[in-house]
């Protein structure tokens, strides 16, 4: 269980520093969306909808890859190893990466929101 927990808390810290990561280096895009007129929600809004767009995928991914894995281990390793499905932490391994794909996506994103629209557009970090 132990072992568990502390996957569980890699792979959230991992999700996180990666969208933090994408919409750090997106600030640009929030600066012309923000001199273009749109609020804060709606680009706040904007990168939700896009970071539901990985999770959902990534978490069906990961569902599909747990079979593969037990079928593996079936096959290769059942005189040494059993693995069950545990259909009951689906929902909390969604809920976990989409939580942690938020809190990477808020972040950054507000960092943006409140930096100069002039520093923000002018910046040459390509």
């Amino acid at each position: 269980m132990i072992l568990l927990w502390f996957v569980f808390g890699l792979s959230f810290l991992i999700v996180t520093i990666g969208r933090y990561a994408a919409v750090s280096e997106r600030a640009q895009d929030i600066g012309i969306l923000r001199f273009l007129g749109a609020s804060p929600s709606y680009i706040l809004n904007l990168l939700f909808q896009e970071t539901l767009l990985i999770v959902v995928p990534g978490t069906t991914v990961g569902i599909a890859m747990a079979y593969g894995t037990k079928w593996l281990i079936a096959f290769a390793l059942s005189d040494f190893m059993i693995q069950e499905i545990a259909y009951k932490w689906w929902p909390i391994a969604g809920a976990i990466s989409a939580v942690g794909a938020l809190l990477g996506a808020i972040l950054p994103a507000w960092k943006a929101l409140r930096q100069n629209l002039v520093h923000v557009l002018s910046s040459n970090d390509e």
